[in-house]
């Protein structure tokens, strides 16, 4: 799913999550958790990578993979997704998760 003319195409993503224990159960009144996860994502282009990431539960991992992941390879690494990508993905893609 290309843009075609992209000077520093992505080419991979790579995803993974972390899952980082609390020192001890932690709550805010209407739930309680004993880790807290990461969404880090690696873009490669250009012989290069870029990193970012969330708090984020595991399934934000499982978008990216399943359906961010397509929409970005081989566009333009250094212009926004917005303006090399106007529709990133039909409603229908987040609908069927």
């Amino acid at each position: 799913m290309g843009a075609g003319s992209a000077e520093c195409p992505i080419h991979k993503l790579d995803v993974r999550v972390c899952k980082i224990p609390t020192d001890f159960p932690e709550q805010d009144g209407t739930f309680t958790w004993d880790s807290t996860s990461l969404v880090i994502v690696n873009a490669h282009a250009g012989g290069r990578s870029g990193t970012g990431f969330s708090y984020a539960n595991e399934a934000a991992a499982v978008l990216i993979k399943k359906n961010l992941a397509d929409v970005v390879t081989d566009c333009d690494a250094m212009v926004p997704t917005t303006a090399s990508r106007p529709c990133l993905l039909p409603r229908s893609s987040l609908v069927a998760m």
